[in-house]
């Protein structure tokens, strides 16, 4: 966001630049998510031919592979759910931005909008629409 802002050739567009910049960003990390997907795939593929090994009692040697493969196919597991999580978070802060420009430009003059983390109200709205899942499924 600071970058692109930084580097509007308008300084009244900035705003408009970094949101961009923010969108950019985040549709450079959801078009890779057929990569993902398949990276992702790795894993049930190994823990399947460790089952297998271990069914069809191939030894102790074999079975020692396949967990050693099986232990990489964790780690993509939780590599591509971090990636995940960091593209729908990228996803989710330019729509808040393009929300909070367009409802700066509509109420412009005629009521004040603070998004800002130090306003008490949107912490405590934060909070509490995060507890809403475990409140609803508890």
């Amino acid at each position: 966001y600071a970058l692109a802002s930084s580097a509007a050739p308008d300084p009244e567009q900035a705003i408009l630049y970094g949101i961009f910049g923010t969108s950019l960003t985040a549709m450079a990390m959801l078009s890779l998510a057929g990569i993902v997907l398949s990276i992702d795939a790795f894993g049930p593929i190994a823990d399947n031919a460790g089952g297998i090994v271990e069914m069809t009692g191939m030894g102790e040697e074999n079975r020692k592979v396949t967990d050693e493969i099986d232990a990489v196919g964790n780690t993509t597991k939780a590599v591509t759910k971090g990636f995940a999580i960091a593209s729908a978070g990228l996803a989710a802060l330019a729509m808040m931005q393009a929300f909070q420009f367009e409802a700066a430009e509509i109420f412009h003059g005629v009521l004040e909008l603070d998004y800002t983390l130090t306003n008490p109200a949107v912490t405590i709205g934060l909070l509490v629409g995060g507890l809403i899942p475990f409140i609803i499924s508890g």
